[in-house]
């Protein structure tokens, strides 16, 4: 197993999870705005996270 193979591993469980919880939400009686905020939060967290890596990444990599 690779790297890449497992992001796109990750990546694919990603698209369909996402729909799922996202119908879930607003059949549970949860408004759109918010589902979708609900799940656009995921993406935010995961957006962050990859930034903060890349500036470790970054400042190892110019000792």
């Amino acid at each position: 197993m690779t790297g890449t193979g497992l992001a796109i591993g990750v990546g694919r469980g990603g698209a369909v999870v996402g729909p799922l919880i996202g119908g879930f939400l607003i059949a549970g009686g949860t408004s759109i705005p918010l589902a979708i905020a609900i799940v656009g939060a995921g993406a935010t967290i995961a957006a962050i996270m990859l930034m903060a890596m890349g500036h470790s990444l970054s400042a190892t990599s110019t000792r």
